[in-house]
Formats: structure tokens, sequence, C-alpha cells
């Protein structure tokens, strides 16, 4: 057997630090941020098998890429997970369930509690055949103590049976109680209940084989029970153990069971519990919700031990001995002494025989450490741990002890890596033991996903200004080498950092991932990028074509030419390596900007787009501070993913933002949000006004009505005290005025849930029509007539059009048909569906309008967009010359796989 410890993504503009660790059948995932199921595109590693996912923190840089990676897994065929992380995870997940479900996977959510272990024999999270995790939960100096009733433990939960959780429901018929009413355990157990509506497959497994009479030999390196050197919990609960606590009863399914929102499923769905679609139950801590400053909220850490591995039995002095085959050469490798009888020279006699005779010695366990230091308020408990504990001070001593660290994974907030504390501490392990270290002031930021800004290099030679390569730096702001005292194992985390465990090996960098990356060689200028002849040819052609067009009287300059439209993603459902999802950014000058959608990943794109350097002007920080608006038109996750981690980072503006960020949503979007700003401030009813402000689609609609639907499809769902009608409409008369605009409208369209597209007029009279995810919509004509420019989705390609009824999708010539019905200048055609993952799909076009195709991160404007019409041929045989089939396969397979066909 063997196992490994590799990094999935490191600490960089558009992902945070990720650690699998690989057994032969099995995979163990710590943290999951933004972009995590794009980086397994990108590297070609497999996420099949995991059986665990392990989070230091709450916060979306730790969890972002948790709803996507569930689906994904979920679509892998992966049978069922278990997830593990610090109070409010149960609840993270359980705000997705208004856009996660599937019904081919269980997942057992469990809370560590933050009540730190220092005996001799603490109680690990987790543990199976492979490895024993224990958690460490660091700290903050605060003068008062978690609450225990918020702090379940992994053993805590096990105790509580599954038909408490099913009873949860009747017990609130019984008493009149909503979920927000609920407290306590009831609260936990909703909460529980809400994450097995989202994931209720059978917890079920076939039945055992019958037990074998004989013991099967343990053969050479197969690994020991690791209890023989550690504390013996017990384990954590298997999919088996599960379903011997009679798991609840699926609720029965009926056909027309949908949510108030009119949602429609992709699968027929269990009928939800009571309060499904309102708030959930409040999250409270004795800690505050996370915010700018790490230093005020706890995360955990893990100790990660492998089993121990048996040596060698001696068969040639077995034999020697006459030591019978079966039982009692089994008895030797499971370590005991045996005596049996032997006949020698006509003399029988007995013999006996020691375990460490025939048995060489075993391998210790080998482990891993991965650390979580936001902050330098955090280096006093972590010292702590490892000093008052008895358990875990050994794992500090000589690699030839019992307990053997190979490595440590270390992820530090600003400031800690200095600290001499922490080299000290660094320092309190053996010099053998590697240190892997992720931290934004000394690791540089390449580009992650290496093959899109490679297709941007390439075409950069087309348009400098339109294909602008990824902001990157191979540099670092500090070096952590001149740090005093800084470990001589110690090196900087990539995205290809590996160490083998068993077999032994030291850190290394992945060559297969290594070679994936052609992008730094060429923008670095240690390789020169070569481009075919016939690629050069149409460049050149592409170019002359929009040099004659400039210099004739056919082109017209548009109304908002100097508009910015900038597409930071344009797959519909699932990102690719090229592209990601859904989002659009539109920059007025002099005003602000304004998101159409913001999926997964946004902030990552907007990131390389501008650049991280506060120094040069117009970077992604003033970026940032200068968005007034986010509008996100439906529930589907690929739309509005994104916006947490984009408020997140709004909060670590200093000085704060001088006016406020408006969203635009429907209410499943908005109740999500605040149900997430339990664990996480995002600056949601923020005392200064210029927080976030909620602004209801449903009021926005383009028909202007006096009050909200009562009955039928669009009806709102709720009645919260947020979605108050008229409070919409004057924050949204305030955003016109900072935006300049004359009005802002939703616009009702056809998909397979609620969606709104949206219609802005500037008072300068530009118009821009988004027409979000529908099938061709008369709304959409009547409500954008004459735009400047209409963005429209054309998911599929003109020989899918039943394909595009089926998932309520628009093809490339029914987009190109709505912009002529509606009379639009301009059209920018977008969302295009995965089984394309480098190039749209196209259908017919239209000579007497601008009709182009959406490319991430292309830098556009209202009036140089007509330049891609020139630029398309060109584009088309560059893509080509790099096609990749394994990527093809890959892509297609995500593709198929109904990522984002769920509707809830």
């Amino acid at each position: 057997m063997t196992w490994t410890t590799s990094v999935l993504t490191t600490v960089s503009s558009d992902t945070e630090p990720a650690i699998i660790i690989t057994f032969d059948k099995a995979k163990y995932l710590f943290n999951a941020g933004e972009n995590a199921s794009r980086s397994f595109l990108q590297s070609k590693r497999n996420w099949k098998k995991t059986k665990g996912v392990f989070f230091t923190d709450v916060g979306s840089h730790r969890v972002g890429g948790l709803p996507g990676l569930l689906m994904t897994f979920a679509d892998a065929t992966i049978p069922g997970l278990t997830v593990y992380g610090p109070p409010g995870i149960v609840h993270y997940m359980a705000t997705m369930r208004l856009y996660t479900y599937r019904d081919s996977m269980y997942v057992l959510p469990n809370e560590i509690s933050l009540t730190p272990q220092l005996s001799d024999a603490p109680q690990p999270c987790f543990k199976d055949e492979n490895v024993t995790v224990y958690a460490l939960p660091l700290l903050p100096p605060t003068p008062v103590s978690p609450l225990l009733d918020e702090t379940v433990s992994a053993s805590d939960s096990k105790k509580r049976k599954h038909g408490d959780i099913a009873s949860i429901s009747e017990r609130m018929d019984a008493e009149d109680l909503m979920p927000e009413q609920l407290t306590g355990e009831m609260a936990d157990e909703y909460r529980q209940l809400a994450v097995r509506t989202m994931f209720p497959a059978d917890l079920k497994e076939p039945a055992p084989k019958p037990p074998k009479t004989k013991r099967r030999k343990k053969g050479k390196g197969e690994p020991d029970d690791p209890s023989s050197s550690q504390p013996q919990p017990s384990p954590s609960p298997t999919r088996k153990e599960v379903s011997q606590k009679e798991p609840p009863p699926k609720p029965p399914v009926k056909d027309d069971a949908s949510p108030p929102n009119g949602d429609h499923f992709r699968r027929r769905r269990a009928i939800p519990p009571k309060g499904f679609y309102t708030q959930l139950p409040k999250f409270t801590s004795t800690y505050p919700a996370r915010d700018a400053d790490p230093s005020l909220t706890p995360v955990l850490s893990y100790i990660v031990v492998g089993p121990r591995y048996r040596g060698k039995f001696d068969a040639a002095k077995a034999a020697e001995l006459c030591i019978p085959n079966g039982e009692l050469r089994s008895a030797l490798t499971l370590g005991q002494t045996i005596t049996f009888e032997v006949t020698e020279d006509g003399k029988t006699f007995e013999r006996t025989v020691r375990a460490d005779e025939i048995v060489g010695p075993s391998d210790p366990p080998q482990a891993i450490i991965i650390l979580e230091v936001p902050s330098v308020a955090h280096i006093a408990s972590l010292v702590a741990s490892f000093k008052e504990s008895p358990f875990y001070s050994k794992f500090q001593r000589s690699p030839d002890g019992d307990l053997n660290v190979r490595c440590i994974f270390h992820t530090c907030g600003p400031g800690v890596l200095e600290d001499p504390r922490y080299t000290a501490f660094m320092n309190s392990f053996h010099e053998k033991c590697h240190h892997v270290i992720a931290s934004r002031e000394h690791c540089p930021d390449p580009v992650t996903f290496t093959s899109a800004a490679f297709q941007q290099l390439r075409l950069r030679g087309l348009d400098s200004d339109i294909f602008a390569v990824p902001k990157y730096s191979m540099d670092s702001e500090k070096d952590f080498k001149s740090i005093p005292g800084m470990p001589e194992r110690a090196q900087l985390m990539t995205s290809s950092s590996t160490i083998h465990l068993r077999p032994p090996t030291d850190v290394f960098q992945e060559k297969a991932v290594q070679d994936l990356d052609i992008f730094h060689a060429v923008a670095t200028g240690k390789e020169e990028l070569v481009l075919p002849p016939h690629t050069l040819m149409a460049y050149t052609e592409a170019r002359e074509a929009v040099k004659a067009q400039e210099e004739s009287c056919m082109q017209v300059v548009s109304r908002g030419a100097d508009i910015g439209v900038l597409p930071l993603g344009t797959s519909s459902a699932v990102p690719s390596k090229y592209r990601n999802v859904s989002s659009t950014l539109i920059t007025i000058p002099g005003y602000g900007n304004l998101f159409l959608d913001a999926g997964e990943g946004t902030w990552g794109q907007l990131v390389r787009m501008y650049g991280r350097n506060r120094s040069q002007p117009n970077n992604v920080w003033d970026v940032l501070r200068q968005t007034k608006c986010i509008f996100a038109s439906h529930i589907h996750g690929d739309h509005h993913m994104g916006i947490a981690q984009i408020l997140r980072m709004r909060r670590t503006l200093d000085p704060p933002p001088t006016a406020p960020l408006y969203l635009v949503a429907i209410r499943p979007v908005h109740l999500y949000l605040r149900e997430l700003s339990d664990v996480q401030n995002m600056g949601l009813d923020d005392p200064s006004g210029n927080g976030v402000i909620q602004v209801m689609s449903e009021a926005l609609h383009w028909k202007k009505p006096e009050a909200y639907a009562e009955y039928g499809r669009w009806r709102l769902g709720g009645r919260e005290p947020w979605t108050e009608i008229n409070m919409s409409k004057t924050n949204a008369t305030r955003l016109c005025v900072e935006l300049n605009l004359d009005s802002i409208r939703t616009v009702d369209v056809r998909h397979r849930t609620i969606c709104y597209g949206l219609d802005i007029k500037s008072k300068d009279g530009w118009s821009i029509v988004f027409s979000a995810d529908t099938v061709p919509a008369d709304s959409l004509v009547y409500a954008g007539q004459g735009c400047t420019l209409l963005i429209h989705e054309a998911t599929m390609a003109d020989d899918q059009e039943d394909l595009a009824v089926q998932k309520a999708h628009s093809t490339h010539g029914q987009a190109v048909a709505i912009a002529k019905r509606m009379n639009a200048e301009n059209v920018l055609l977008n969302h295009f569906s995965a089984r394309y993952p480098k190039l749209p799909s196209f259908g017919d076009t239209d000579e007497t309008r601008v009709i182009v195709h959406a490319f991430d991160h292309a830098n556009l404007t209202i009036g140089n967009m007509w330049r891609l019409k020139h630029y398309l041929p060109a584009v088309i045989k560059s893509m080509k010359d790099t096609e990749d089939e394994d990527d093809q396969k890959l892509d297609e397979l995500v593709a198929n796989s109904g990522y984002g066909d769920v509707v809830l």
C-alpha cells in the first residue's frame, strides 16, 4: 500500500490552499476554497474515491468550493462522503439547500468541538483503516469561552440517533414552530435534516459476506491497525455503521413537489421538511462572525496519522523452525507468541517462538500536520497545544520514535511566519521534517489556470488590448529564507508540491502537473511563442479587416462606446480549464461597476483581470470599491456562488467603502446570503449605511407592480421584513443615482426556475439588456426594444434545439432571432455549454448588427466589441492549434454530468 500527500491548490489570486491525501482506495481532502473543482480539471487529478473532506474554517475562503465539489462528487458516482469542520459547518451546508441537491449520494456533516483536548489520549475526529485524524482547535485570546452546546463534537453527534433527526418535523408540528424559532439541539437537528434532504441517498450497504473460517495472512507491507501506538476511540461513523442506526425513512415523493417560488426539479424530489424554504435557525456563537480581522475567530488544524505497516515475515526461518502454515503463522503476524509440537530426530517436544523472531520490525506510523494560523493571535494557542499535551508533544520528537512527522503544511496569515514564536515552534520538530508554507506575503502569484492563460497569451498577438494576459507575479513580496531561524527543509507551497509517505520521499514537484503548465515559460521569456503559419496568416487577415473598417465610413460609434463589458465567466453550469462559470462585469466610467451574475471563482477572475498591486492604477481593490451593484438572476449555483467571496473581500477594503453595494436578486438568493452571514460577516445590515443593501428583483419588474404576486409561479414565497416592496423600489432609485441610470428593471424570462433578466437604461442614452438563462422570451423583446447591447445566452448549438428546450436554454440561432426582434444594435453571446470546453457554439449571424461571442477575460467595450466579429476565424484557428484529446474527453464527461441541471 502506498500513500501520498499533495497540494491541489496553493495561495494565489484565484485559489486558497487545499491538500489531498491519497491512498490506493481512498482520498481525503483538506479545505476546498473557490475553484477547487476547476483546479482538479487543470491538474488532471482525479476526485474519485474521495471519502472525507476536512475544513479548518467556515469562511468562504475555505469552503467556497464545497457546493460545486459535492455535486461533482455525486455525478462522479461517489456513494457517500463525510464532512468535518468547526462549529458552523452544518449551518453553512444547510444554507446550500435552495440550490444543491443530489439523490445519488449521502453526506454526513460533523462539527468538531473547539474545546482543546490536552489529555494523553485525545479523541480523534475521524478514523478508518487508512488514517486517524486529530483536530487541534486554535483559539484567539478572548476573555470568553465557546458555548458547549454550540460545539458538538463528532463523537457527540454519533450518539444522537438519526431517528431523533427524523422526528424534528413532528416535534415542530406539535409545538407549532418554524425553523427560525428553534434553538439548541432542535436547531442542530433541523440543520442536519436539511442536509439529509439535500443528499437523501440510502445509507445501507450490501449485506456482508459470511466470515471465513481461516484468517487470511497479512501480506508484506500491508497496514497494521494504527491502534498499536495510538489511543483507541470509537471510530468515526462509516456508511455501514450509520445504516445500523436505522436511518430515517425517505419522505414520500410526489410529482408536483415544488418550493414556493415555482422551481421545477430535474430529479424527483422528496417532500421537504416543514419550513424548508424559510429562514434557518440562527447560528450563534460567543465568537463574532468571520470578518476582515482574522484574529477574532477560532480555526482548526489537523494531525493526520497513517497506518502502521508490519515488518517482513521471514518465511525461510519459519520453515527452519518447522512452524506449520495456517493459524500459527497468522498469530505471529499479529504479534503473538506461539507454542507448538515439533518432531525432530524422532523426538517430539514443544517449541515456543516469539513474533520478533520471525517478523521484522514494523514501520512506525507516518504523520503529516495541516496548520491553519490566520493571525499572530493564534500562535500562543498553537504552541500551548503541543507543549501542554503529553500526546501532541510526541509528534515533536525524533523521527526514530513511534510517530514520525514527515511534513507540516503551514497556512499563515500576515506576520505569522516572521514571528519568533512561530519559527521556534517550527524548529521544535525534528530536522528531517519538511515544512511547506503558504503565505501571501512570501509566496509568488503564478497563474493557476495556465491552459486558459496560454490561450490568452497566444491571442495577445491578435489584439493586445482585448486579449490581455492575466495578471500574475513570479516574485514574492518578502523572501521567506531571510527570516531568522527558518528550518532548512522549509519551502514554499506550489500546486505541484508532493510527498510520498510510503514509500518515503522528500517533498518534490510533481512533474505530471508541471508539464501541464505551458504558460509561464513563454510568458517569462524562457521559451519562444511559435504560432503556425496558417494561424499567423489568420491574425494578419483579421487585423487588416479591422483596420479597413476603422478607416471606412462603415464604422458607426455606438452610444455608450466607453462602457466596459468584461466577461469573467462564459461557461454554462460547470467550469472547464478554459472557461469559468457565469459572470460579466459592466464598468460605467465616472460612476461605478455592476456585476451581471457572479458564479464561483468570479473574485479570482476579477483579480487576474486587474491585479492585486495597490500601487498600480485601476487595480482590483479600486474596481471592488467602485462596484455599486451585483445582480443575481436566479438560484442556480453557477450564477451566484461567487457573491459571498466578493462581499467577504469588500469587507477587507481599507479605508472602508463610502457608498453601499446594492444586491439585486430574488428572495432565495437573499435568504441564502442572510443565513450565511451568521458565520461570515458580508456587510448585510451594516449600520454605516455603506454595506450591502438588499433589493428584491420581484419589486423591479418592468411592468411596475404595486404588490408581489400572491399565487402562481412568480409568487414571492415569503414575507420577511427585508422583502418589503416599496423599500426595494426606493433603494433601486438610489442605485440609479449612483450609476447615472434612468432605470433598472427586471424582466421575467423562462427557465427551469424563477429567473429574471435585467434591463438598464442610462441617462446618457445607452441601454443594456441581459437575458440571464432562458428559452426565447417575448418579455425580453418587449422590455428591451432598441437596446444598445443585448447580452444573451447561447448555451446550445443550433442542432441541439430539442436539448435546449429540455434544459430551458437558447440556441445560437434563437438568441440571434431575439436580437433581431428586439432591434438590438450589438449582441454579445455567452453562457456556452461545457460541451464546448474551448470554443462556443456557432450558428447564423446577421450582417446588419454586431453579433459576437464572449471569451473569458476579453477586455471589451460597447465601442470595440465589433472587432471580435473579424477576429473569430483567427481565434478558432488558434484554439484548434492546441486541442487536447484528453481535455475534450474530460470536459465532455463533466458536461454530461448534469451539474447545473438541478433546480431547487
